[in-house]
């Protein structure tokens, strides 16, 4: 919704300019609740109105003998309104569609915070706080995804909180040099904010957060939306038998990411609500069980298989090892790196590297990492390594906490 058909903003604007409310009350009888509306009550925006047709609309707002101050009142707001049908529609021809910035439709900061204090009435049992604020960031891209029409993913990591956004703001921002029609302009880059999904709780958050601004721009109901995530981590949580490793997150991002994809292919319909109800509530709760989403949350076979200490029933005894000769090229294989001589006694027994790079050995020590880590491959890593688990290679616990290994002792 842009500033122009937003009922708040126009409300806001009306209570400035007359602080009595009689403008924004005989506005509202005449049926006119929104800046587009009453663009055109008048004149047009290429053609001023006269004088009369002004002492006409102010006969009809605030009724017989309008002041001279109601009428001016009257007037500046008229032409406020006339200015930004004019830079709308300016903005809509100039637009790049190519460039992806200028897809992202901003929702004015009244209409924010009027569709805020709507849901927290819709969802009184919720606390839009901290963690489950979304950020104005995240509120745009939903908004955009609405009045376009055009379903996108919206990743884990878009999904920022209203927090990080307030902390990127007290920085300043970059500028950067731009050429437009021959002449240099200076524009400021805006300030985008980045999620972090390197724990398990942390995912949880930001799929959260990107249910409550689906439900803030009524794109899809909040409960809906947080079924599908419950079963999401309910589908990590799960035990499942030997051989076969839990599903990981990397898991879980890819289910949503083809839940999301199928639906933009195949809804065709119109996004707008009827009634206040979202349009993709049926479309979305009948993927969450459909097979091509589903089959990326099974489990797959562990790549790593553990030989058991314990010889088999009925097996000769091994004949101990010869002791290895002395001298130079003979069993260079058994030389160990200087990274395994310094390998602590607790983790010799493990796996220590990951798919993405190396484990971090502070992590899964009892004392932990006291380093600060980075967002990368969506887990955690520090200058030491990658903060996932030594024993499952899973990210949020580390291997002293690690049940797996517990179930196995």
């Amino acid at each position: 919704m842009t500033l122009i058909d937003s009922n708040a903003s126009f409300e806001k604007r009306c209570s400035d300019i007359d602080e009595s409310g009689a403008l924004l009350e005989g506005l509202k009888n005449q049926g006119v609740r929104c800046f587009s509306g009453l663009a055109f009550t008048i004149g047009t925006p290429q053609t001023a109105p006269s004088d009369r047709q002004y002492d006409d609309l102010a006969a009809k707002v605030y009724g017989a003998d309008p002041t001279l101050g109601q009428v001016s009142s009257l007037r500046r707001l008229h032409f406020e309104a006339t200015t930004l049908i004019v830079a709308s529609l300016n903005e809509q021809v100039k637009s790049d569609s190519a460039d992806p910035g200028s897809l992202v439709k901003k929702l004015p900061a009244a209409e924010k915070q009027a569709r805020l204090e709507r849901q927290q009435a819709r969802l009184s049992g919720l606390k839009m706080i901290g963690e489950l604020a979304p950020s104005h960031q995240l509120l745009d891209l939903v908004n955009s995804i609405l009045e376009s029409g055009a379903i996108i993913w919206v990743a884990p990591s878009r999904c920022s909180k209203r927090d990080d956004e307030i902390h990127a703001n007290i920085k300043p921002n970059s500028a950067t040099v731009q050429v437009e029609n021959s002449t240099l302009k200076l524009a400021q880059v805006p300030v985008t904010t980045t999620a972090d999904v390197g724990t398990e709780l942390k995912l949880c958050w930001a799929y959260q957060r990107r249910g409550l601004a689906f439900d803030n721009c009524r794109l899809l109901d909040w409960h809906i939306h947080e079924s599908w995530v419950q079963y999401l981590l309910g589908a990590m949580a799960r035990d499942y038998p030997a051989g076969y490793s839990s599903v990981r997150s990397e898991q879980v991002v890819k289910a949503d990411r083809e839940l999301l994809t199928i639906l933009a292919q195949e809804y065709k319909e119109s996004l707008k609500p009827t009634n206040d109800v979202p349009a993709l509530n049926q479309a979305f709760k009948a993927l969450t069980m459909d097979p091509r989403v589903t089959m990326y949350l099974l489990p797959v076979p562990s790549s790593v298989l553990k030989v058991s200490n314990t010889p088999a029933a009925g097996a000769s005894k091994a004949t101990p090892p010869t002791k290895p000769q002395q001298g130079a090229g003979i069993n260079k294989r058994r030389k160990l790196t200087r990274a395994q001589k310094g390998c602590p006694q607790e983790l010799k027994d493990f796996d220590l590297k990951f798919s993405h790079g190396p484990i971090c050995w502070g992590y899964n020590l009892k004392a932990g990492c006291p380093n600060e880590t980075t967002s990368q491959n969506g887990c955690s890593r520090c200058k030491r390594g990658y903060h996932v688990c030594a024993n499952c290679h899973k990210p949020g616990h580390s291997v002293v906490t690690c049940r797996t290994l517990k179930a196995k002792a």
